[in-house]
């Protein structure tokens, strides 16, 4: 299921986040285990929102599913990690970050990386970092978008 709930900003914030709850509700009780549930554009959810919906996620995670939580900008999920508790997420994705939110981001996790790993992440403008538990991985995406001609 997809629900694009992005034409509903423009008749308003509140009803958009009405739609997205009665939307969440409906989508995550027919999810179950090995179900994702992804939300992107989280960085437009309301706080007083984001309670409500992490009960909803949790109740989806006691019943096997997942969640992602989809920011546009790395420094929103950092301010928003009440709602979206990154640290205990089973693996997470980003792009680069500053010499600050790298900072930010071991602190949050209580860990200290080795030099060449910050370097890499805080000079990655076309990489990516995985983290899953205590393994790191930076890697340049190579996406082909257009599909090899077999001869």
């Amino acid at each position: 299921m997809i629900y694009d709930l992005s034409v509903l900003g423009r008749r308003g914030e509140g009803v958009m986040m009405a739609q997205l709850l009665n939307v969440i509700q409906t989508a995550v009780s027919s999810l179950g285990a090995g179900d994702v549930l992804i939300l992107h554009g989280c960085e437009r959810i309301e706080t007083r929102v984001k309670d409500y919906l992490r009960r909803v996620l949790d109740d989806l995670r006691t019943r096997g599913g997942r969640s992602a939580w989809l920011y546009r900008d790395f420094s929103v999920m950092l301010a928003d990690v009440e709602a979206n508790r990154f640290e205990t997420a089973d693996w997470t994705t980003f792009g680069g970050m500053t010499s600050m939110e790298l900072t930010a981001y071991q602190d949050r996790l209580g860990v200290s990386m080795p030099p060449d790993l910050e370097k890499l992440i805080e000079s990655s403008v076309d990489r990516v970092h995985l983290r899953r538990g205590h393994v790191n991985v930076v890697f340049r995406p190579d996406l082909r978008l257009i599909p090899r001609q077999e001869a």
